[in-house]
């Protein structure tokens, strides 16, 4: 490399600011990185807590015909969403809706914090234990049944699910509409737009 060529770059790299100066990044922000853009479609709305699978249209590279209304996510920055194996889904599928349920609250509950949404997500959480868990409070004597090793797979499976992918397990009707409150409360906060 000449003399010319490193000054050059020596210049080059002096115009950026030094770390943390100017980096919105992870490590100088309190709270967990969001999307800060509207929503492409209904699916989008939350990216990437709340958000739906993608849209297979986006992916193959073609234009989607709902658009705005798609009720899949049209954002391209996706993670795999773990999805539970056969025996795993046979194992939650042998559960009672109160263990299931019961299992399933503290990873919404997490994933509601890693989110920003630990608010809305609790308001949640508070309807599921009123729908679930009426009269008393719930015993996990079924999931202590499950094979250590087993639950220990099933368990970090489950977190790494996002929190539309956990709503999905749990049991019931009418859970839909309240999931799709707790997605349009995030989105009149600031951290989301449709």
């Amino acid at each position: 490399m000449t003399s010319h060529q490193e000054g050059r770059l020596k210049a080059i790299v002096a115009s950026f600011p030094p770390p943390n100066e100017g980096f919105e990044g992870p490590s100088s922000m309190p709270g967990p990185v969001l999307v800060h853009q509207p929503a492409a479609s209904w699916g989008s709305l939350g990216h990437p807590a709340l958000c739906h699978r993608p849209c297979v249209y986006l992916l193959k590279g073609s234009a989607c015909r709902q658009g705005v209304s798609c009720q899949f996510c049209h954002y391209g920055q996706h993670s795999p969403i773990p999805k539970l194996d056969q025996e795993q889904r046979a194992r939650v599928q042998s559960l009672s809706e109160e263990d299931l349920v019961s299992l399933l609250i503290p990873h919404i509950r997490e994933q509601g914090r890693a989110a920003g949404l630990l608010e809305q997500v609790e308001d949640f959480i508070c309807m599921l234990d009123k729908k679930f868990f009426p009269d008393r409070e719930h015993n996990n004597d079924n999931i202590r049944m499950i094979p250590r090793k087993e639950l220990y797979q099933l368990k970090k499976k489950l977190r790494g699910m996002n929190l539309t992918a956990l709503v999905t397990l749990l049991p019931g009707e009418g859970l839909s509409k309240s999931f799709q409150e707790l997605r349009l409360s995030a989105a009149g906060s600031a951290k989301f737009e449709l």
